[in-house]
C-alpha cells in the first residue's frame, strides 16, 4: 500500500472514532484484546497487539479513539487476567 493511501485511510478511521460510539463485548473487565495498526509495515507485514485489557467501556473507547487500530478484536473467551501474556 502506499503511504498517501494508508495515511488517508487512518484519516477516515480517525474521523469514525472520533464520531463513533463503540460498544463493549459485555464482561469487558474479563476480556483480551488485540488490536492492528496502521504502522510503516502495515499491510505487507501484520503485526497483532494482544493480551490487552481494560476495566471498562470508557477505558476502551477512549484506547480506540487515541491509537486508531485498523483491525479489533476481543475473545469470546473470559479470563481472570486478560492482559497476562502467555
Amino acid at each position: 500500500m502506499r503511504p498517501a493511501t494508508r495515511i488517508f485511510i487512518k484519516q477516515r478511521f480517525t474521523d469514525y472514532y472520533d464520531k463513533a460510539r463503540i460498544s463493549p463485548p459485555s464482561s469487558v473487565k474479563e476480556r483480551e484484546f488485540g488490536f492492528i495498526f496502521f504502522d510503516d509495515r502495515y499491510p505487507d507485514d501484520i503485526r497483532m497487539r494482544r493480551h490487552i485489557g481494560f476495566s471498562s467501556g470508557d477505558e476502551m473507547q477512549e484506547y480506540v479513539k487515541s491509537l486508531v487500530p485498523a483491525h479489533a478484536y476481543y475473545s469470546t473467551a473470559y479470563y481472570r487476567t486478560p492482559q497476562a501474556p502467555t
